[in-house]
């Protein structure tokens, strides 16, 4: 058995040549460092050619990237993000379409403004995609923003929204929206991605529904006629109104609202001199009048 002593000896010896080794290793890295910097000094043009290649070697990296580099066309190499009523496999589907029409087999090759374009032509409920693709990663990234409903109108085509911009595409689930329901509205222009602006009273009910402040607790819209809407609330009462000038009339019905003290039955904003048509009282209401 060793003694003691001589261990620690040993030990100590060995912490000595580790101690050592690592100021070795820091004076060769700052050698080489100043053997660098006292070249760059030497020739300091040197480093302006450096610093003027480095976009164009910049430049060739991504050409060759681009030309030699893959992102398969497969469901795992499209990652979609933003998307919460339009299904992703939606999305991933128009984009493996675009792909088959173009005759490409890689994802690299599609060309990413006429790809945002595409979607959001093929996929009305999208109002803006941003593409972008990570070669390193072999993934291409669909950000999505979708459109906000403003109504809800009935039609043959079924149930389609409506957003601000008069862009029309398939509702989503009613228990997810509160959206008022529009009914009267008629025409080939009623479908998914036409514009609501193409139809005659489009751009009324949107001045309708848009001047009413928010939130509105609009539960329909009936278009009697291109000039008289029938506007029911959730409260029960219904206004009478028409789109010319309406963003007054609401203002004016506001105030209607805020003063009565009974039940209103309808309004009528329709002309200068306001009609407000009261529900009849029942039994209960006259006899705590007449007390």
């Amino acid at each position: 058995m060793k003694n003691p002593e001589t261990i620690a000896k040993v030990f100590a010896a060995r912490r000595r040549g580790k101690a050592a080794g690592g100021s070795t290793v820091r004076q060769s890295f700052q050698s080489a460092w100043k053997k660098v910097a006292d070249m760059f000094r030497r020739r300091p043009r040197l480093l302006s050619r450096i610093l003027l290649a480095l976009p164009a070697l910049w430049i060739l990296f991504d050409f060759v990237t681009y030309s030699f580099g893959t992102i398969p066309a497969s469901r795992d190499s499209v990652q979609v993000t933003g998307s919460k009523r339009v299904p992703v496999e939606q999305v991933r589907s128009e984009i493996f379409r675009k792909l088959r029409t173009a005759n490409a087999e890689n994802l690299i090759e599609v060309d990413l403004a006429e790809l945002s374009e595409y979607l959001t032509q093929r996929i009305p409920a999208i109002r803006s995609v941003t593409v972008t693709k990570n070669i390193g990663r072999g993934v291409m990234t669909v950000a999505v923003v979708e459109r906000t409903g403003v109504a809800v109108i009935r039609s043959s085509m079924g149930r389609l929204e409506v957003d601000r911009e008069g862009v029309l595409y398939p509702a989503d689930d009613p228990s997810r929206t509160r959206l008022a329901e529009v009914t009267g509205l008629a025409g080939s222009t009623i479908a998914p991605g036409r514009n609501l602006f193409e139809h005659p009273s489009g751009a009324g009910l949107l001045r309708v529904v848009l001047s009413l402040p928010s939130p509105a607790h609009l539960k329909s819209v009936r278009i009697v006629r291109a000039d008289y809407y029938e506007l029911e609330f959730f409260s029960g009462v219904v206004v009478k109104a028409d789109p010319v000038n309406f963003p007054d009339k609401a203002d004016r019905l506001q105030k209607i609202l805020f003063k009565v003290a009974r039940p209103v039955s309808y309004i009528d904003v329709r002309f200068e001199q306001d009609v407000i048509a009261y529900k009849p009282e029942t039994p209960q209401e006259r006899g705590k009048q007449g007390r």
